[in-house]
């Protein structure tokens, strides 16, 4: 099997689940009852924030775990903004933003009245800064931009950004930052608050944060024993914030050497794609985050294809994975100006650390043959 669906999720690297285990065989207490053993528990869990933390290079920021990369994009805007309303009602996301933020800025104007601008894109796939200073206004108090385009691959330029929102002190700047950790330098200190996700980078699924800065106040969204800051309430999963810990710390360790292998995978399928614009449609640009490859087939049905791969051990999708059971157009390509024949008809390509150069070749070979195999769409 060759899997092509890393921006999905990768596989956990053996240690970790190793560690996952050991962890909870040897320090099963919960970290919030009072013995010596939980406080021991507790420690643990608190060296591993602290671990995080440091090895992002961030100083005077907390950090709260949560079960994955939605729970904390959903606590980091609803949180905050209804921690914040004596300050503004209006927020700013991207058309172009993960589900699980369009779905809780959707329910902040639904159910509070917030309201949502949705920033443009243009065809390279970067934010609009021309739009954006049209948007911002005095009552803005939260923009949420991601750092990469879990679809398309797109790195995204925070300067400009940063360098208007100096003009308004009260906005915070969040970043869904799950597909950039690891895979692109950069220096967290840029956002106020950011999402991660452990299984995106070799750790185990049901594990995410949100890290903040000390000053910012949210409300919480889960109720109970009043954890992690009487901000999410639970048991806390020792084990799982280890893991994470580890997860991070090899995915900054080995950024450069990961890189190098990606790269020379992305040029070798992305030159193919290129020099067959008969058959695809490149939706990703060169420069790009290499991790991920975003293309349309313009003489067969993507979803055909995709099973058709499948069936021969070549695992890729359509569109991101969050969206797949809600529409199979991808209206992250549409935002790109593209026309309807080509955002209903992507496929996306997204590698890992785990992948080599002959995965490339042989990817190309199976989809060349399939191509020739399956009748046109249209």
């Amino acid at each position: 099997m060759i899997y092509f669906d890393n921006a999905a999720s990768t596989k956990p690297d053996r240690d970790i689940i190793d560690k996952y285990c050991e962890i909870n065989n040897k320090y099963f207490a919960n970290p919030s009852s009072l013995n010596s053993f939980s406080k021991e528990c507790e420690y643990l869990f608190n060296k591993a924030k602290n671990q995080i933390l440091n090895n992002l290079h961030l100083k005077n920021y907390n950090i709260i775990f949560t079960s994955g990369a939605s729970e904390s994009n959903s606590l980091a805007l609803i949180g905050y903004v209804l921690r914040n309303l004596n300050k503004g009602d209006h927020i700013i996301v991207s058309e172009v933003e993960h589900a699980s933020i369009l779905s809780a800025a959707k329910f902040l104007s639904e159910t509070y009245n917030v309201k949502v601008s949705y920033l443009k894109v243009k065809s390279d796939g970067q934010f609009d800064i021309e739009h954006f200073k049209q948007l911002i206004n005095e009552q803005t108090i939260l923009v949420s931009l991601m750092q990469v385009n879990n679809e398309i691959g797109t790195i995204y330029n925070f300067y400009d950004i940063k360098s208007i929102l100096k003009k308004y002190p009260k906005v915070i700047l969040h970043s869904d930052a799950c597909q950039g950790l690891g895979k692109v330098d950069c220096d967290y200190n840029i956002f106020d608050m950011m999402t991660f996700s452990a299984h995106k980078i070799h750790g185990l699924k049901g594990c995410g944060c949100l890290i903040f800065k000390n000053n910012i106040k949210l409300n919480p969204i889960i109720f109970g024993g009043n954890q992690q800051l009487e901000i999410r309430s639970g048991t806390l999963d020792i084990a799982n914030a280890i893991c994470f810990a580890m997860a991070i710390r090899k995915a900054l360790n080995d950024f450069k050497i990961n890189y190098s292998i990606i790269k020379n995978i992305h040029e070798e399928i992305y030159s193919y794609l290129k020099q067959n614009p008969i058959l695809y449609e490149l939706n990703s640009q060169f420069d790009d985050c290499p991790y991920i490859i975003n293309f349309s087939l313009k003489t067969k049905k993507a979803s055909v294809v995709c099973e058709a791969l499948s069936m021969k051990g070549i695992m890729l999708t359509t569109v991101s994975a969050c969206s797949s059971h809600v529409d199979s157009s991808s209206y992250v390509v549409k935002a790109l100006n593209k026309n309807k024949d080509i955002y209903n008809n992507t496929l996306r390509i997204s590698f890992d650390k785990n992948n080599t150069i002959e995965d490339a070749k042989e990817f190309i070979n199976i989809l060349d043959e399939t191509i020739k195999e399956l009748k046109d769409a249209r």
